[in-house]
Parts: C-alpha cells; structure tokens; sequence
C-alpha cells in the first residue's frame, strides 16, 4: 500500500472510517452510561469499519462493494440509534418527562450529526476512485 498512489476517495473513505471508530467509543460509554446499549447498533459499526479497513487492503475480486457494505452499516447504525433516541428527544422538545430521558437527548443529537457525517464522506468516497491513474 503506497499512500503516494492514493486519491481523495480513498482519503474520505479513511475519514469516514476513523470518525466512525471515534463514534463506536463515544456510543460505548454513552450508552452503558446511559442503561442504552443496543448490540446491533456495536455490530454494525464494527463490521462498517472492518469493511473499510478491509477496502484499504484487499484491491481484490469485489473490493468496490466493501464500501459500499460498510456505508450500509454504518446507515444501519445510525437509523437504529435515531430510533432509540425518539423518546429522548420528545422529552427535550416538549420539556417534560414522558418516557425517556431529556438530559440525553443533547449527547445523542451529537453523536448522530457526526456518524451522519461520517456516512455521507462515506458515500461520496464510494463514488471516487481510490487510487490516482498513472
């Protein structure tokens, strides 16, 4: 892997993937924290990140879909977060206390706008070439 042969694609797709790796920490102890953990939401971080690791290295039969598996997951991650915070956030917009928990609603809204962005610099990155032509 020569870093020199490698374009911006490549570059936002690392992004995403670092950024990503960040989120899958911050959702860890947020989450147990919080009494919120949901194993889906950890597996499919980590399998997002393990497929664009694995895009980094394997230029293989099938490489391009990689990316697109792991912006899969990491869309996946995300709608399933959203949908947990829904009483979180209810409860901060309207001010009382239904059914969730209105002092979590403001890290939440915080990790979802970054794997938000991470997924679209991981869309973008699968429509860009990974290495510069010759």
């Amino acid at each position: 892997m020569n870093i020199k042969e490698k374009s911006v694609g490549f570059y936002l797709g690392a992004f995403s993937a670092l950024v990503m790796a960040v989120m899958t920490v911050v959702y860890l102890v947020f989450s147990i924290g919080s009494n919120s953990f949901n194993g889906g939401i950890l597996a499919c971080l980590l399998i997002g990140i393990v497929c664009f690791v694995a895009l980094f290295f394997y230029k293989g039969f099938g490489a391009d879909f990689l990316g697109i598996v792991a912006v899969g997951c990491f869309t996946g991650a995300l709608v399933m977060f959203l949908g947990d915070s829904v009483c979180d956030f209810a409860d901060f917009i309207v001010k009382i206390q239904l059914f969730g928990n209105m002092d979590n609603a403001i890290p939440r809204f915080t990790i979802a706008v970054f794997m938000l962005i991470s997924v679209l610099t991981g869309i973008v990155s699968c429509f860009l070439k990974q290495e510069k032509n010759n």
